[in-house]
């Protein structure tokens, strides 16, 4: 493979088709993010609260009758009317994102099928990029639903062993404490560099995954296992350039990291992690096009002799 010709021909097709960054846009606003939290307060009538500024619920046991009810008169409107706001904001919420990410996944497919389009073709246009991922969109779904198990998997380990944790500490002498935290830690440690590796491999195989669901046209644990055999009988080149990948990205946030400190650039930031996220698309296309051996001949154009 010629790598030199592979970067040079992606970079081509995404600066001759400029729409493909849009796609690429909304794969990156997609593909992570962060949930704001919120913390509720509440603030007695009680001298102890009023110094430290919130309130001590251990002091509910020094309450009396009287001044247990004259609390929750207090605190069980605000409780309710808190819940009657976030449930709801949180449901909307949990919509939208999930709806974010219905429009990434397919965002995904539609990069794919226009760099198809554009190499088989010579031309693309985003409603023809979009209308098969479209079409596929409840098996790209589906792929990148079987890519979270691993995720949803270790977070319930992990949901495990805190309630070991917190069940050793409460159950065990004082001397065996410290060995059994210590066991718990280690075990945590190990888990958690299980998981990045595991992550590592699901991440390369969803790509293939998805490639081979658009340009196939498999079903969800077929474009696995056709994944699966592309990237096996190629293994040595994908990881090339997955390391390419990975230098261009490290050498791109070393020049970003000044200009993500002005929040006036942060648009001229999300404009080059479109353009990344669409050129690491576009790269991996052509790559599967060669590996299968499906690269569109390449077009001869005849010159007519001089008279």
């Amino acid at each position: 493979m010629d790598y030199g010709d592979l970067l040079t021909r992606a970079w081509k097709i995404v600066w001759d088709n400029k729409w493909l960054v849009i796609l690429g846009l909304v794969v990156a606003l997609t593909s992570g993010g962060s949930n704001p939290g919120s913390r509720f307060n509440y603030g007695g009538s009680n001298s102890s609260a009023q110094n430290q500024g919130e309130f001590d619920w251990r002091d509910l046991e020094n309450m009396d009758q009287q001044d247990l009810e004259q609390f929750l008169s207090k605190a069980l409107p605000i409780a309710g009317v808190s819940a009657a706001i976030l449930i709801p904001l949180c449901c909307i919420i949990f919509l939208i994102g999930i709806a974010l990410w219905v429009a990434g996944t397919i965002s995904a497919g539609a990069l794919i099928a226009g760099v198809d389009q554009i190499e088989r073709e010579g031309t693309s246009r985003l409603p023809d990029a979009w209308r098969p991922a479209w079409a596929k969109g409840w098996r790209l779904v589906g792929i990148n639903l079987v890519a979270l198990i691993p995720t949803i998997v270790f977070l319930l380990v992990m949901a495990g062993i805190v309630f070991a944790a917190i069940a050793t500490t409460s159950n065990v002498s004082d001397s065996a404490i410290g060995p059994a935290v210590g066991g718990l830690i280690a075990l945590f440690a190990v888990l958690c560099c299980a998981f990045v590796l595991v992550s590592i491999a699901i991440g390369a195989l969803l790509i293939f995954a998805y490639r081979a669901c658009m340009l196939e046209d498999t079903a969800v644990f077929e474009s696995y296992g056709r994944g699966w055999e592309v990237l096996r009988g190629n293994i040595g080149q994908a990881i090339i350039i997955l390391l390419i990948q990975v230098a261009i990205s490290i050498v791109l946030g070393l020049l970003l990291i000044l200009p993500s400190l002005c929040c006036l650039l942060w648009p001229l930031l999300l404009l080059v992690g479109a353009v990344k996220e669409t050129y690491f698309s576009t790269l991996w296309t052509l790559g599967w096009h060669q590996w299968t051996g499906t690269s569109p001949a390449p077009r001869i154009v005849e010159q007519v002799p001089a008279v």
